[in-house]
């Protein structure tokens, strides 16, 4: 008997593990304090590398989101494409969960697999409140994903202008390039985006700079029929294409 209850216990561990991951996809509080405190794994992971706490973090459930904190919990564990929990809070505006996660030890410099951090999912979510913990935190405000995109230039090419500024005022360079050698201004630019525009070039933005296809600013602002940035453009400097 002995031995068929050890061989046992791995599968009954399995499906403990299981029964965690879907209580707590589902927001199931009490179920998750039943099974943790039967014994399940709270580090337990389904099949896309997602743990309770990366759960509990997506849907904003803030006293599941403690409680498997509390339980030691790995702030830095990540699911199948190297997201972490702090990705997920970052990315949905969910600045108590960021500011708890970094009090127990998550890495504020941690990449996914495309090279993206907590600060650039920030500024996808355009969360300002997330993004300003982030860098008080220390995240690099010049880090890039693996197409050279900086949280800069994913602020100005989705038009989240209260990233801009603190970015900015937190040392990111807003003249880099990205693969493309697209920078933050002629993103801004092309999607029209006109209060982005100002902010860069009142920070010192190069009206100049030229991508790899020898585009300017400009240049897309004459393409796309963005005539008002054109105009802020050219009052700014920028030279008429040849």
């Amino acid at each position: 008997l002995m031995a068929l209850a050890l061989a046992l216990q791995p599968s009954w561990a399995w499906a403990q593990d299981t029964d965690l991951l879907r209580a707590a996809s589902e927001g199931d509080l009490s179920q998750v304090l039943r099974l943790v405190e039967a014994g399940a794994d709270a580090d337990a992971e389904d099949q896309e590398g997602w743990t309770a706490l990366m759960y509990a973090t997506e849907g904003g459930y803030a006293e599941m989101f403690d409680y498997l904190l509390a339980e030691g919990a790995d702030p830095n564990a990540d699911d199948r494409i190297g997201r972490t929990a702090l990705m997920y809070a970052a990315l949905h505006g969910r600045g108590r969960f960021v500011t708890s996660l970094i009090a127990m030890g998550a890495d504020v410099g941690a990449a996914s697999d495309s090279g993206g951090t907590a600060l650039l999912y920030a500024a996808m979510g355009g969360n300002v409140k997330t993004t300003v913990l982030l860098l008080e935190a220390g995240a690099d405000a010049n880090a890039a994903s693996e197409d050279g995109m900086t949280a800069l230039a994913v602020a100005a090419w989705q038009g989240h202008g209260g990233i801009v500024v603190p970015l900015l005022d937190a040392g990111a360079n807003v003249d880099a390039k990205d693969r493309r050698e697209r920078t933050a201004l002629m993103l801004a630019v092309l999607q029209g985006h006109g209060g982005v525009v100002d902010d860069l070039i009142a920070k010192g933005a190069d009206v100049g700079a030229i991508n790899a296809k020898g585009w300017t600013a400009l240049m897309y602002a004459i393409d796309q029929g963005h005539s008002e940035i054109a105009r802020v453009l050219l009052q700014a400097g920028a030279g008429l294409p040849l």
